[in-house]
């Protein structure tokens, strides 16, 4: 044992007899966080029927809406800009509040509800 003395306390150094590769445990870096694990097959198979559905919005909105294509490319690059500003946010706020299952499941059933209140949408004739 090594020690130090400062002005207010002393520090008590602990000299390990052995090597600090066996003191040590290793960890793996291959870990599954079995709470989290619903909510993350949850988002894979979310994001893939989003990756099979988002390419018909487009399609969607030159039927219904009457949308031309450089209008609709307009919107959906101001979509992603918007996505580069929320989502940091999005993750501060989680983080600050600890809330991540919570703010997964806001975020999803918005979503949803967003594709959702298309359907009603009247088509646009010209």
């Amino acid at each position: 044992m090594a020690s130090e003395k400062s002005e207010k306390f002393q520090k008590v150094y602990i000299i390990p007899n052995e090597s600090l590769d066996k003191t040590m445990k290793i960890k793996s870096w291959w870990h599954i966080d079995r709470k989290m694990l619903r909510f993350k097959i949850h988002f894979f198979l979310y994001n893939g029927a989003l990756g099979s559905t988002i390419p018909f919005v487009v399609v969607f909105a030159k039927e219904r809406l009457g949308l031309s294509a450089a209008s609709m490319g307009a919107v959906l690059t101001a979509q992603m800009f918007l996505f580069i500003f929320t989502k940091p946010l999005i993750g501060y706020i989680a983080d600050y509040f600890n809330k991540l299952k919570f703010i997964i499941c806001v975020l999803t059933l918005l979503n949803s509800m967003c594709y959702f209140l298309m359907l009603p949408i009247p088509k646009y004739e010209r």
